[in-house]
């Protein structure tokens, strides 16, 4: 009993070597990162869990024209879109099939720069899910290799002598699991909530797009 108590993850990493102790170091830093990640994909998620409601109503009731002061309360994402309407018009003299194109050109910018910024992290999430597995695996290995060659060089074939090492390499792998499983996780739940309100997002602009093209007409009709 007090011989396999010795063992654990203080003993693994006092004996272990220096690509043990990197091996373990990493799982570490990747652990570190991930969390990192998910709390702050968290925040955004927090600041932003009401948007696609608040789009869908917006969308229903139409007429974006004249609603600056409650574009102005709405979450990020949805001012990042609304300034392209509210924003700087166009310079004189500029027609007005140049303007809607322009318009439209800023709109699909936004666009692309908000769904940036609601999946940013998200592919560092998923290489950690895909890699954590694998760098464990490997830490287990050599672990293992290490203690066997400890075990052949004092020359003990108990079967505590052997079983104690190995079981002790093995934490690398859980180690590893550990590092992916919230990883893949935080990447699928956010990676929904971005695809899901990017979607909503895509259709708002779509729905400003369409208000500027009798704007734009009854400009071309003017002239």
């Amino acid at each position: 009993m007090e011989a396999s108590s010795a063992f654990g993850i203080a003993h693994l990493w006092q004996h272990g070597d220096p690509i043990t102790r990197a091996t373990a170091l990493l799982l570490l830093s990747l652990s570190i990162l991930t969390w990192s990640i998910l709390v702050l994909r968290g925040i955004v998620w927090w600041r932003e869990r009401k948007s696609a409601g608040i789009l869908a109503r917006f969308c229903a009731l139409g007429a974006f024209a004249g609603r600056q002061e409650e574009w102005a309360r709405l979450p990020a994402s949805i001012r990042a879109i609304s300034t392209v309407q509210t924003g700087p018009a166009e310079p004189q003299g500029m027609p007005e099939a140049a303007a809607k194109q322009r318009r439209s050109r800023l709109l699909a910018f936004a666009l692309r720069q908000v769904r940036r910024e609601l999946e940013m992290g998200l592919t560092v999430l998923a290489s950690i899910a895909s890699t954590a597995p694998f760098i464990g695996l490997f830490g287990t290995v050599w672990a293992i290799y290490h203690a066997l060659i400890t075990i052949g060089s004092t020359g003990q074939t108990s079967l505590p002598a052997i079983a104690g090492p190995v079981g002790e390499a093995l934490i690398m792998t859980a180690a590893g699991i550990a590092v992916a499983v919230p990883a893949a996780l935080g990447y699928n739940i956010f990676l929904r909530f971005a695809r899901h309100l990017g979607g909503e997002l895509a259709h708002f602009a779509a729905e400003i797009d369409l208000q500027n093209a009798p704007a734009a007409a009854a400009g071309a009709e003017a002239h």
